[in-house]
């Protein structure tokens, strides 16, 4: 569905997801890169509706989140919204990129 190149403070950031990849079931979140540690969740709908999803997890490199699914019967999603803190250290000589990425399962 897409992904972001997150930072090492707390932040919030959006992934735009346009209505013709489809009406989704459910979505999952992957990590690559370093640990992020997330505190919510929101996916917004493309009729404008919300469904927030409370995160107060940490996702470490190489994992991700179980299944998330979603509300309701018009699920074609617009965007996802997602604060965090990822674990990305400032000094480390061969910074590597942390990535975020959202699948979902039609």
């Amino acid at each position: 569905m897409g992904q972001k190149i997150v930072s090492d403070r707390l932040d919030h950031d959006v992934i735009q997801v346009t209505a013709k990849k489809g009406n989704f079931k459910s979505i999952y979140i992957t990590v690559k890169g370093s640990s992020v540690d997330f505190h919510k969740v929101v996916v917004v709908f493309a009729n404008g509706s919300t469904q927030k999803i409370k995160m107060r997890k940490t996702i470490p490199s190489g994992g991700q989140t179980r299944a998330i699914d979603l509300n309701g019967k018009d699920r074609f999603i617009k965007e996802i919204r997602f604060w965090y803190d990822a674990n990305v250290f400032r000094k480390r000589k061969n910074k590597q990129k942390t990535f975020v990425r959202v699948w979902g399962k039609m």
